[in-house]
């Protein structure tokens, strides 16, 4: 039985991996700061390791004896603190994660962000898909695991189980390909692959910076041969247990009324967790991933007006959408973001930038590379986990 160890594993994501691993075969290990807020895990059959991602002997003496380390921890939104409040989770917690991994002799997958690319080249879109890459060249293990370990050939409990690589079945029929929307800005095209080429960060985008740093530390040990890891790209995930996206839109969809700029028409750049846990074990799991990084930033074309319906549907809300012209939404942004910067808050401007596009632009970014080299199958639709994830948040408030 393979055995792994996930950090932040009472986090939205860290659940479901658990969760996935679990029902796979696999023995998990939970690492968490407070086990008597973990019972939960337990009681589905998770060991609780308690450490802090900054304990690097404690991280350590969690990971041995397992084949894969999967790195979910991240401070997203800490509050306050500035940039030590991103610097020191993400980036020298990932740098424990890569020594811990190394010791002990597993491989390492690192859970990233789409935030790598930044507020401008995310909507680049001008390179195709898996050409080398201008920022780095793969290491020799790139396409091979390290010789020093074994392949994790994880089974699965009471099924065949696939090989490193190959989709799962569905539980459900099999679905149409989605086919991706026309663009509807000039120039713009679902193209933000992994070869994207990285524009330079606003100082203040803490988080982005946290998680490119950290992103390029786990490649890097990978390409100096210290250890096999691999990475994944992420967009905005949402599912049960979110406590940060859903419970926010939760907020604006109480009021029963929603501005939408041009009727919420395009397809916002989601991905569901459990998805997301998939991914990140097929990653694991298969030698090609060694040395790479995989946008997992959209699983099925959702667009924003569909998402917000089934959002309210899940909290049994009615809701009406009030269409909103483009211009005028800009308009006002351009307005908060000139007062943000004559105070000094250019950080948050950019921000301010990257929530328009957001709602405005369709998703830029290609996750093809993860279908392609790992199978990737998204199994939980949004007419499923929409719904499901704002019940779960509106019980949580309401209990």
């Amino acid at each position: 039985m393979p055995s792994a160890l996930v950090t932040g594993a009472t986090g939205m994501l860290g659940a479901h991996i658990v969760d996935r691993l679990l029902s796979d075969g696999w023995s998990a290990r939970a690492m968490v700061r407070d086990p008597a807020r973990a019972g939960w895990l337990r009681a589905q059959g998770a060991s609780l390791h308690t450490a802090d991602l900054l304990d690097s002997v404690a991280f350590t003496a969690a990971a041995r004896g397992c084949d894969v380390v999967f790195h979910a921890a991240a401070a997203i939104t800490p509050g306050s603190g500035g940039w030590d409040a991103y610097r020191l989770p993400n980036v020298e917690g990932t740098r424990n994660a890569i020594r811990a991994a190394a010791l002990s002799g597993a491989r390492l997958l690192h859970v990233s962000s789409v935030a790598v690319y930044g507020p401008d080249a995310r909507y680049s879109g001008t390179h195709p898909v898996d050409t080398p890459s201008p920022q780095r060249t793969p290491g020799p293990l790139a396409e091979h695991p390290s010789p020093r370990r074994k392949p994790v050939t994880p089974a699965k409990a009471g099924a065949p189980r696939r090989k490193p690589g190959h989709p799962r079945e569905s539980p459900s029929p099999p679905r149409k390909p989605v086919t991706p929307p026309k663009a509807r800005h000039p120039g713009e095209s679902r193209g933000t692959t992994e070869d994207t080429p990285l524009a330079p960060l606003h100082e203040r985008l803490w988080y982005a910076r946290s998680k490119r740093e950290s992103e390029a530390m786990v490649l890097a040990a990978h390409d100096r041969e210290e250890l096999w890891s691999t990475a994944i790209r992420p967009s905005v995930i949402y599912g049960e247990r979110d406590r940060q996206f859903v419970p926010r839109v939760a907020r604006l969809l109480r009021l029963g009324v929603l501005p939408l700029p041009e009727n919420g028409r395009s397809t916002l750049a989601v991905v569901h967790a459990a998805n997301v846990a998939d991914a990140a074990i097929l990653a694991a799991t298969s030698d090609i991933a060694g040395g790479r990084v995989y946008n997992v930033a959209g699983d099925f074309d959702v667009s924003v007006a569909t998402f917000m319906k089934l959002g309210a549907q899940g909290m049994g809300r009615r809701l009406r959408i009030v269409p909103v012209p483009e211009t005028l939404a800009r308009a006002g942004i351009a307005v908060a973001r000139g007062t943000l910067r004559l105070a000094g808050a250019g950080g948050l401007a950019a921000m301010l930038d990257g929530t328009l596009d957001f709602v405005l632009r369709d998703n830029p970014f290609d996750s093809g590379r993860a279908r392609r080299e790992l199978g990737w199958t998204p199994r939980v639709t949004p007419d499923v986990g929409v719904p499901d994830a704002f019940r779960w948040a509106a019980a949580r408030r309401s209990g």
